[in-house]
């Protein structure tokens, strides 16, 4: 088994069972119902105005799971002590940081598709539902799924450089 995929499997395991990672998921989701909603209330436009506004509001609150799945990627293991014994294990640096980076990538990604389900609700939420094209809906969620992928990316680079997750986490947030 690949070992990059064992990291990845064991860096989602562990997010996803712990409340945390939940209470992300919901705050995520909460941020950007609300900006959604407030934006929409105040929008005027054509149907492709839409799914405009929904991106937009979700890359703004997307800071929010990147920064808390990425900062503890490895300044965990560098405060615990588990850097080293991962790093002497019969693995690659490559191999280590690709599986963190995609397991962090996953969750985000993960948070992404629960605030896109909920799209709906928040429609009727804000105002009667315009129609809207599907096709630049699914445009703006893969804009929206590449500005994860780069902030993830940096999020992972700043808990590599940092000793401590709450630095890490600011760094990611600016």
């Amino acid at each position: 088994m690949n070992p990059a995929f064992t990291l990845w499997r064991k860096e989602c395991r562990s997010s996803v069972r712990s409340p945390i990672a939940w209470c992300v998921f919901a705050g995520f989701t909460a941020v950007t119902g609300i900006l959604f909603t407030a934006a929409l209330r105040k929008a005027s436009g054509s149907a492709e105005t839409l799914p405009a506004v929904f991106c937009t509001q979700m890359i703004l609150a997307l800071c929010i799971p990147v920064s808390l799945f990425t900062m503890s990627l490895f300044s965990t293991e560098r405060a615990s002590g588990t850097l080293e014994t991962l790093m002497t294990a019969p693995v690659t640096d490559a191999q280590v940081v690709l599986g963190k980076f995609t397991a962090a990538f996953t969750l985000v990604c993960l948070s992404i598709a629960i605030t896109f389900l909920i799209f709906p609700i928040y429609q009727h939420i804000a105002a009667p539902p315009p129609p809207y094209s599907e096709l630049s809906l699914a445009a703006g969620l893969a804009i929206v799924v590449l500005y994860a992928a780069t902030w993830c990316a940096a999020g992972t680079l700043l808990s590599i450089l940092s000793h401590h997750q709450a630095p890490a986490a600011m760094a990611t947030l600016v």
